[in-house]
């Protein structure tokens, strides 16, 4: 298998803005929900927030602690995310049919044995829409889809791994020196299992 992930072909010229219309990101769930038990599952469509942010408003609106809400992973921001959340059934189905946000919409709910955890999903499929591309580049698209298809693609870092303020890298110096605490247990977990 060859590993080599580095393109070639020159400069491929097109307009892309990272926005809710244009950015679409679909969570793949590792497992399918068996329809029954503990667990609230409900697939959510989330616009412009975060994750986290997500979280916030669906632990104010239901009275219980972010941290007992089962997520496998983050999603962007600026974009259009679907994704699979778990509730405490006995605490979150009696009040979700009351919930209503103008940035999150629940597309379907299931039940399921365990909490969803980090990690539990298989990927993402993404829709990116991209604009002012002439024929030319559109076929340098297709050619590098069809590498990307038969090799992948590395996950580097790019603009939306560092934070909000640009400072994620500060943030995590100042964890290994000791100089700040890791608020998010469920992140805690991850540095220091590993």
């Amino acid at each position: 298998m060859n590993l080599s992930f580095a393109s070639t072909h020159s400069p491929i010229g097109f307009y892309f803005k990272q926005s809710p219309r244009d950015f679409v990101v679909e969570e793949i769930p590792l497992y399918s929900f068996g329809g029954e038990g503990a667990h609230l599952i409900l697939k959510i469509r989330k616009k412009s927030l975060t994750t986290f942010e997500m979280l916030k408003i669906l632990s104010a609106h239901l009275g219980i602690k972010e941290s007992e809400i089962g997520y496998a992973g983050l999603k962007d921001k600026n974009a259009l995310s679907i994704q699979y959340i778990s509730l405490p059934r006995h605490l979150a189905a009696p009040k979700i049919e009351s919930f209503s946000h103008s940035n999150i919409k629940i597309l379907s709910a299931t039940y399921h044995n365990n909490k969803i955890k980090l990690g539990h999903l298989k990927g993402n499929q993404f829709f990116i829409r991209i604009k002012k591309l002439n024929s030319f580049n559109a076929q340098k698209i297709l050619e590098v889809c069809s590498r990307v298809a038969q090799v992948g693609i590395p996950n580097y870092f790019s603009y939306q791994r560092f934070g909000k303020e640009s400072d994620n890298y500060r943030l995590g110096l100042e964890i290994i020196e000791g100089k700040r605490k890791i608020r998010n247990k469920k992140i805690h977990c991850i540095i220091h299992d590993k």
